[in-house]
Formats: structure tokens, C-alpha cells, sequence
């Protein structure tokens, strides 16, 4: 008998399922993401509850084989014409039996329900078995990103002792941006549009004040902490640059390294090691149970690869990103 599919409440969700679901979760880091921390079931759960910030309404769904929980997928409707987000997780020993397949069939006219008409994934490893799936199944790559981390045990501190060019200044904050950087700090978030993405269809956000300041509601209702380091041009109060973490409660000892830009006019100027550093520094002083940071970078941005490196990130794997139109699709 094959898989059924079915949607998931989380809030109703008995522990068993719960479980489960957590199960085929850790079981993917396992096989695909050795290197790369497993979430806590704490984490998990807080996961599972909370909304990623601008990838708009989502849905759950488990696929079951004997009734045991055998693979899952997480959908999502961004504000993009056309284009939906999906996540496709199977447990390793369920592969190969037609589980991701049957989730993808039962998802199909939730999709086209929504007005979609193309179907992108950011998750499958590279050349593991999710990445095969999806290009037997139609998908294209269309883009690669690199996971790099950095644990402050195992680097030299001296890497973060990084001067501040001539011409600028830093400032820093936590949750909500100074009102007299506000405008220039929207214009120097816009600034990582011109990052490498390969193919990908997807549009970059188009940041505004009153966006920025949305983002920071988004950040304080999902219980996370944001930290924006940014340097300033002092010849003209601009900002020329900025990096941001984000750290949760939930997970005391990890943060995750956000989007850092800088404004192309300001560039050749070391601006985003300088940031990262004082970032790293600013958090050792304040949180000193975060021990490791997490980040991501696409990796053809072999620019922000070498910044990363030269203040301890290592690389720890590559996901891929797949596109495919529904027509393109072999089912």
C-alpha cells in the first residue's frame, strides 16, 4: 500500500505524531547535514509554531506508511507572482518507495488553488537523494548555497580584531533601528540585490522604513532577538553597510548570521569583515552561552565566502535550490 497524505495542525498534533515528525526531521540531518546541528525537539517544536519571516501563508503536511509518519512537507505562499515554496523531507529508510512523490501529487491542486504555477525548493543537499528526486521529478537547479559555521572554541580571537576604516564609524542596536539611520539603513539592506542567485526566479525583497520596521514587529512577535551592526559613512551620516543575527531563547547557544550588505559606492573598503567582527565580539560580550554561529551564502558569492572565512566561518555542506513550472513536471 503506498502513502497517504494528509495536512498536519501542530496545535492538535497528539506527542506521538509529534514525535514522529521530529523523528524523520533528526533522521534527515543524519544522513544529509552531518555537519550541520540537528534542532533540539524544543527547537523543533518552536519551529513548527512559528511563521518564517516574508515566505507569507504555509501549510503542513505528513505523509504515512502504515500509519507511522514517514516524510513530511512544509508549502508556502510568498508574495511572488506564480512562484510557491515547498520543502520535502522523507525518512532515509522510507526512500525510494514513492512517498515524496505521492506528497508532491496530493499538493498539486493546493498549489494551483493558490494561482502558482511554479514550484521552488531551496532544501535538497547536493548530490543526496532529495537532489536526485528532484530532478527526476522535472526539477532544475537553479541556484547553490554553501552552510558555513564558526565555533568561537575552535578559532583564534584575534581574527576578530579588526580595525575600522578610515571614513567610517560603527553603531549597533537591538530590535529597532535609531529613527535618523532609518532611511539609509533601508537603502543599504537593498544592497544585497545584486548578490549572486544564479537562476533562481525569485524576487529579492525591496526594502523600505516602513518594511524595515515591519521586519522588527515581525522579529519581537516570533520571540527572536535581532542585532544589526551597521557602519556609518561620517562624511555624509549614510549608511554605507550593515550585518545582522538573530538569536533565539529557545536555543541559547547558537545564533544564526542574517543578510550583510554594503552599499556598492562604500565597497572595496573591508566594511563587511569589520562588521561581522565587531558582531561576533559584541555577542561574546553579552551572550556568553552562544558558542557557534550559523550562516549561509550562495556559492557562486565566492566574495562573502572569503569575508565568513576570514573571520573563522568554515564550510559544513551546500544545498541546492530547484525550480520547475507544474507543467514540467514527471509524476
Amino acid at each position: 500500500m503506498g502513502a497517504t497524505v494528509e495536512k498536519f495542525d501542530p496545535a492538535h498534533a497528539s506527542e506521538a505524531d509529534l514525535r514522529a515528525f521530529y523523528e524523520v526531521l533528526s533522521a534527515r540531518y543524519a544522513d544529509d547535514l552531518p555537519k550541520w546541528p540537528a534542532p533540539t525537539y524544543e527547537e523543533f517544536l518552536l519551529r513548527l509554531g512559528t511563521p518564517f519571516q516574508g515566505l507569507g501563508p504555509s501549510q503542513t503536511w505528513v505523509a504515512r506508511l502504515d500509519d507511522e509518519i514517514a516524510g513530511f512537507a512544509d508549502l508556502w505562499f510568498p508574495d511572488w507572482e506564480h512562484t510557491v515554496l515547498i520543502e520535502i523531507t522523507v525518512h532515509p529508510r522510507a526512500r525510494r518507495q514513492g512517498v515524496g512523490t505521492a506528497i508532491l501529487r496530493t499538493l498539486l491542486p493546493e498549489i494551483q488553488a493558490g494561482g502558482r504555477t511554479r514550484i521552488e525548493s531551496r532544501q535538497p543537499t547536493r548530490d543526496s537523494d532529495g537532489s536526485r528526486w528532484a530532478a527526476n521529478r522535472g526539477f532544475r537547479t537553479v541556484n547553490t548555497a554553501i552552510f558555513q559555521s564558526l565555533k568561537f572554541a575552535e578559532v583564534d580571537s584575534a581574527l576578530w580584531d579588526v580595525p575600522v576604516p578610515p571614513g567610517y564609524r560603527l553603531a549597533q542596536w537591538t530590535s529597532r533601528t535609531p529613527d535618523d539611520l532609518l532611511s539609509s539603513y533601508a537603502t543599504a539592506r537593498n544592497a544585497i540585490q545584486d548578490a549572486p542567485t544564479g537562476d533562481q526566479t525569485v524576487p529579492s525583497a525591496q526594502w523600505t522604513p516602513d518594511r524595515v520596521r515591519a521586519a522588527e514587529d515581525d522579529y519581537l512577535e516570533r520571540g527572536a532577538e535581532q542585532r544589526v551592526v551597521v557602519a556609518v559613512h561620517e562624511a555624509s551620516g549614510a549608511v554605507a553597510g550593515m550585518t545582522e543575527l538573530e538569536l533565539h531563547s529557545d536555543r541559547p547557544h547558537r545564533a544564526s548570521q542574517q543578510e550583510t550588505s554594503v552599499v556598492p559606492a562604500h565597497r572595496g573598503h573591508g566594511l563587511g569583515r569589520c562588521m561581522k567582527a565587531h558582531m561576533i565580539r559584541w555577542v561574546r560580550a553579552e551572550r556568553p552561552a552562544v558558542t557557534q554561529i550559523l550562516t549561509g551564502t550562495g556559492a557562486e558569492n565566492a566574495h562573502m565566502a572569503r569575508v565568513n572565512h576570514s573571520v573563522g566561518f568554515v564550510t559544513v555542506g551546500e544545498m541546492v535550490s530547484v525550480s520547475a513550472s507544474i507543467s514540467e513536471l514527471r509524476l
